[in-house]
């Protein structure tokens, strides 16, 4: 049984405010929609994957995949966004990522 977003949400937030650093973070299956603004905070100067595959991101009501969050991972290096209803990502999406490579 896959835990709703809300609840990883609430969890994962107390834990990202603890300062502990954390490289990799799996959020797959986890039937998101969508990344709320505050989602990774805290997580920026540690991220280097960020799994987001298997969601509902870009679904009918919104194709195109956006979220200010992503600019805010300057070590981001990989983003896994596949199995999702992406269409179209948003411009300017990646602006603050430096070497991220994006799986389809």
């Amino acid at each position: 049984m896959r835990t709703p977003f809300n609840f990883v949400s609430e969890r994962f937030q107390a834990f990202a405010s603890t300062g502990t650093p954390l490289e990799h973070l799996d959020l797959s299956e986890n039937n998101l929609r969508r990344l709320s603004d505050k989602a990774l905070q805290g997580l920026g100067e540690t991220l280097e994957t960020l799994d987001l595959s298997h969601n509902l991101l870009g679904d009918q009501l919104n194709p195109i995949f956006s979220s200010q969050e992503l600019n805010r991972l300057p070590r981001l290096r990989t983003l896994r966004l596949s199995h999702n209803g992406i269409r179209k990502i948003d411009n300017g999406l990646l602006e603050g990522t430096l070497s991220l490579q994006v799986s389809k």
